[in-house]
């Protein structure tokens, strides 16, 4: 009888100590979680972004799609991209641009 009370202690406390051990996966989940979504948006509002200013076609190719294709992701932000200052016949893009573009559709540049 003794051994059964045992048995059932430990695997009890296991289950405590697993549970313990998924709580802290979730707190360092959510803690990266809300360090990249801080760092995200302290990269939107920077105004001093180490970004460079890029040409439509370059953007295109590191985005790994055809210049067409790239033209129609663009015209599906012209508002936004608008307020960045490009227009729809420009062919370099600002800085801020640049870095927008490249946070919205994951592009490395």
């Amino acid at each position: 009888m003794t051994f059964l009370v045992n048995v059932v202690k430990m695997s009890y406390l296991d289950h405590v100590e697993l549970l313990v051990r998924s709580e802290m996966k979730i707190k360092a989940f959510l803690f990266a979680f809300l360090s990249l979504f801080s760092y995200l948006c302290r990269a939107i509002q920077n105004p001093h972004t180490p970004m460079k200013s890029a040409y439509k076609y370059e953007l295109a190719e590191a985005a790994g799609v055809n210049y067409k294709t790239f033209q129609r992701w663009m015209a599906n932000n012209r508002t936004i991209l608008s307020r960045f200052g490009v227009r729809r016949n420009s062919k370099m893009l600002p800085p801020r641009a640049v870095q927008w573009i490249c946070l919205q559709y994951g592009i490395d540049f």
